[in-house]
């Protein structure tokens, strides 16, 4: 395992792929603090998507799975010790996700819809 709890085998990008996956999990966090206009939501959805985007432009898609509590990039499981994949992979199992796909070409708007989605009480 490298220091982001991925195998060594990996790709390179996997630093840029757990930035990724750490500013989704704050912007959802803030997404569920703030009114949907707040400068806070409109900043930490921009990093996020920065660093996907980034991600995105060397891969074309990445597509996370969840198995309990947790996290896997395309097969590969993340270190099931970081409390930030847990905390992923709990919030998506949560809502009955077993695998979300993100694409190139993903916009701003649609990241703020997938985080109303998982902030959505089905109670």
């Amino acid at each position: 395992m490298n220091m982001n709890g991925i195998r060594e085998s990996a790709p390179a990008n996997d630093q840029l792929l757990s930035d990724a996956i750490i500013e989704l999990n704050i912007s959802r966090r803030k997404a569920g603090m703030y009114p949907d206009s707040h400068p806070e939501i409109e900043e930490s959805l921009s990093r996020a998507l920065e660093i996907l985007q980034r991600f995105l432009e060397l891969k074309g898609q990445i597509t996370l799975a969840v198995a309990k509590d947790i996290l896997f990039a395309d097969d590969r499981p993340f270190d099931k010790k970081n409390p930030f994949y847990t905390e992923v992979a709990l919030c998506l199992n949560g809502k009955s996700i077993i695998s979300v796909t993100f694409a190139r070409g993903i916009t701003k708007e649609e990241l703020h819809a997938f985080h109303r989605f998982l902030l959505k009480d089905t109670g």
